[in-house]
């Protein structure tokens, strides 16, 4: 009886099998562990629609680096078309990681398939507690005492303090024929017309004192001028000296002969001809309006119905001077986030902001917005993100805006030509393989012109993988089958 019949007897054939097969599937197990963890690589695939690219990325010191093709390399020398977008996500003189697509991959066009509407909120926090309200247009809150009424959500305009910026003011008319409630932004010592009856007037002082003696009971005659307005083509002029001309873009030559002064009855008027293939015609124009038939206007804010001049020397405060027909009715101090409405004046207005040093941020639906309420006292508006103290509580206003559903378009390409064999397409945050990789489209829109980045992650699988994978099993557990029903010899 030799060792291997006492240590395994025939009848326990069925449990050499078994054990068999555990080992295999132990050495498989572990054998695909070491496989995955060679191939795997995930990072970044940056791709636009001028090159094609074939390395994915990502910041080096990450897992399966020593497997990659290219271990701390420079952004700038592997992926040179695209060093400033892997420097704003990864940082400046950060080396890459990189393993090899296989293959080239181009982006062909991004298709928006589908919008969202933005999920607009206003968060109140008080004396109750804290509750959440979506945004409607009427939609009146209850705090205690205080109706506040939303009007609409709009986008933000105001200013932004810079180094380098001059001083400025951003006002927001209401009333009159102007129903748009869009603000107005002051540059220091120029008049800024809203509407032919109304115009403002920003100037700056060393202080208090000099910006109150400089507002006079009556109003001076500066900042009038006249000129020519062709679509974004304006020549304007401050002088008013007989013989001042300008040509249209017509070839009609106009010319300034006099400035009537102004009477009770009578604003002040200019006065000149315009000359043309020999043919000589007058023209009159009016204070505060422009000619018929003609390009032509003549400002003379001194003379408007309403017109108000905010003398400033800090930030936050202005002395304000409002005047009707010349003549100064009302001189108040105003404070940012008051409304101002002068006695007998078709006009008001609120006092947004005011700076020394500061850059106008225009109005921009892709940044900031605002919602416009109405709390008894004119309407204001309540900047996204940031509090506003109303009685006991506080509103913030909230504005999400979800990513649009998009359709990527891919060309694929071979290795070394780049040349395109076939396209895919895939949707905002799908994945699809291609070879021996999943590109997963990403959630945010994308511009075609900027590019975009994709995740890529290597691992097994895909068709051939698999089928390979089946066939060594297969061969495997059909060997340890043919040894356990293979005849004996016997002796």
């Amino acid at each position: 009886m030799s060792l291997r019949s006492i240590l395994f007897p025939a009848k326990w054939r069925a449990f050499r099998l078994f054990l068999s097969l555990v080992y295999l599937g132990l050495l498989f197990s572990a054998a695909g562990y070491l496989y995955r963890s060679i191939l795997f690589f995930e990072g970044d695939l940056f791709l636009d629609t001028a090159s094609s690219a074939r390395w994915v990325a990502r910041p080096s010191g990450g897992g399966g680096a020593l497997f990659s093709a290219q271990h701390n390399a420079p952004a700038g020398v592997l992926l040179p078309s695209f060093e400033h977008r892997i420097a704003a996500r990864y940082g400046r003189d950060v080396s890459v990681d990189a393993a090899n697509l296989g293959f080239r991959l181009r982006l062909v066009s991004v298709r928006p398939l589908e919008e969202f509407p933005p999920r607009e909120t206003v968060e109140i926090d008080g004396p109750g507690g804290a509750r959440t309200e979506t945004v409607e247009s009427g939609k009146v809150l209850p705090l205690d005492a205080v109706q506040v009424r939303m009007v609409e959500a709009r986008p933000w305009a105001g200013l932004l303090r810079s180094p380098l910026g001059a001083p400025m003011a951003c006002v927001t008319p209401q009333g009159g024929s102007d129903k748009s409630r869009a603000p107005v932004f002051l540059y220091a010592e120029r008049w800024q017309r809203c509407g032919p009856d109304f115009a403002f007037c920003l100037r700056w002082f060393p202080d208090q004192a000099t910006a109150e003696k400089a507002l006079a009971a009556r109003l001076e005659d500066t900042g009038a001028r006249w000129g020519a307005s062709e679509g974004k083509r304006v020549q304007a002029f401050s002088s008013f000296a007989p013989g001042t001309g300008v040509t249209l873009g017509d070839g009609t030559e106009v010319t300034l002969l006099s400035r009537r002064a102004a009477e009770e009855e009578h604003p002040s008027a200019i006065l000149g001809e315009t000359r043309k293939a020999g043919e000589v015609r007058p023209w009159t124009v009016e204070a505060n309006h422009e000619a018929e038939g003609l390009p032509l206007f003549y400002e003379c804010p001194a003379e408007s119905n309403e017109a108000v001049v905010l003398h400033a020397w800090r930030d936050g405060a202005v002395l304000a001077g409002c005047y009707r027909r010349g003549v100064l009715t009302v001189k108040q101090m105003l404070e940012e986030g008051v409304t101002l409405t002068p006695p007998q004046a078709m006009y008001s207005f609120r006092l947004e902001q005011v700076m020394a040093k500061a850059a106008a941020a225009k109005p921009d639906s892709g940044g900031a917005w605002q919602l416009i309420v109405d709390a008894g006292q004119g309407e204001i508006g309540l900047r996204q993100g940031m509090a506003m103290p109303v009685g006991d509580y506080r509103l913030t206003y909230h504005r999400t805006v979800p990513p649009p559903r998009l359709e990527y378009t891919l060309a694929v390409g071979a290795a070394d030509t780049g040349q395109s064999s076939y396209t895919v397409s895939l949707e905002s945050g799908k994945r699809t393989r291609i070879g021996g990789w999943r590109v997963t489209a990403p959630l945010e829109s994308a511009d075609p012109a900027q590019g975009l980045v994709m995740r890529a992650e290597r691992t097994p699988g895909g068709p051939v993988s698999m089928f390979g994978a089946f066939l060594f099993a297969a061969g495997s557990f059909g060997w340890v089958l043919c040894f356990y029903f293979a005849p004996r010899a016997t002796r």
